[in-house]
């Protein structure tokens, strides 16, 4: 079974109750539908905004709920030294096997 970062708004809506229902409760939807928007090389907080249509406020605050639960970290952007970017960890990693 897929991970979190799987979850789907709308049409994962069955998907999202097979997670809860194997335990994976720490995640909720809207943070689920951030979690499958980062990239494989971590995403900036602006380009997550703007692929889940929130506002930049709104992911931040989802970054810091996710960061919270160990699924995602912020890491220094390697081409630009004054902004951090988005990644997933490797509890996320594992889970999305």
């Amino acid at each position: 079974m897929g991970g979190p970062a799987e979850v789907v708004a709308g049409a994962g809506d069955g998907r999202f109750a097979a997670l809860a229902a194997a335990g994976h409760t720490d995640i909720t939807r809207a943070q689920g539908k951030l979690l499958q928007r980062v990239g494989e090389e971590g995403s900036p907080v602006t380009e997550l905004a703007e692929s889940a249509q929130v506002t930049k406020q709104t992911a931040g605050y989802l970054v810091d709920q996710v960061e919270r639960t160990g699924y995602l970290e912020r890491a220094p952007d390697p081409t630009d030294a004054r902004a951090r970017l988005v990644r997933l960890t490797n509890r996320s990693l594992h889970r999305r096997r």
